[in-house]
């Protein structure tokens, strides 16, 4: 005969038994999950960094679009002028040694600030362009632009990139940018301090690798 106090003995086990099993069967799900998250981490981290991340990044059809001109690495200087003069004024030409740089402007602007880009030649052949992205006022705009020249890059295949950051110091200002390279390809996010009125700015690059 089962007393009183043995059935609620009993109950009590059953109860226990129960939550333990649910709590087993939590615990498995709770694996399993964590062992798919750490998979996915693994193979994001494989395709981020592969082990020949140069050969796979790189493209020697590499571009980059200013106005209506589109540049590749080792574009002679006479044929990159003439291209970019026909939507944009190049000022400020500076030329030490075997290197040339001119500034790519809007044509007939007076207005004071960054022109529009910069194109580099080292013995008369493009090495560097570099095209900056309109400011815009928001934070979410200017994620919305960010996005944007990112799915370029994706749709030109550089989908094998790394990050670096750098920082940039003169007397009265630092310049800190986010580097998101791709083999020849750069997007650079940056921002200056301690001016408090300088927007976020948003470059992309064409740089001959070293």
């Amino acid at each position: 005969m089962i007393t009183t106090d043995k059935r609620d003995h009993y109950a009590v086990l059953g109860v226990k038994k129960t939550a333990l099993g649910r709590l087993q069967r939590h615990r498995r799900a709770e694996d399993s999950i964590l062992r798919c998250q750490l998979a996915f981490i693994v193979l994001a981290l494989a395709s981020i960094y592969p082990a020949d991340l140069r050969s796979q990044s790189y493209k020697p059809s590499d571009s980059i679009s200013l106005g209506s001109a589109t540049l590749t690495l080792g574009t002679t200087e006479p044929e990159a002028v003439k291209h970019l003069s026909a939507d944009f004024d190049l000022r400020d030409h500076s030329k030490t040694g075997a290197i040339s740089a001119w500034e790519v402007c809007r044509k007939g602007s007076t207005e004071p600030g960054p022109c529009l880009g910069r194109v580099t030649f080292d013995h008369g052949k493009l090495v560097e362009a570099i095209r900056r992205w309109p400011q815009v006022g928001t934070t979410a705009e200017f994620a919305k632009l960010l996005n944007t020249v990112a799915a370029r890059f994706v749709a030109e295949g550089h989908t094998s990139c790394r990050l670096d950051v750098v920082q940039l110091r003169d007397q009265i200002s630092t310049d800190d940018s986010t580097l998101i390279i791709c083999g020849s390809k750069q997007l650079r996010i940056g921002f200056i301090t301690p001016d408090s009125r300088a927007e976020p700015y948003l470059l992309e690059a064409l740089q001959a690798l070293p």
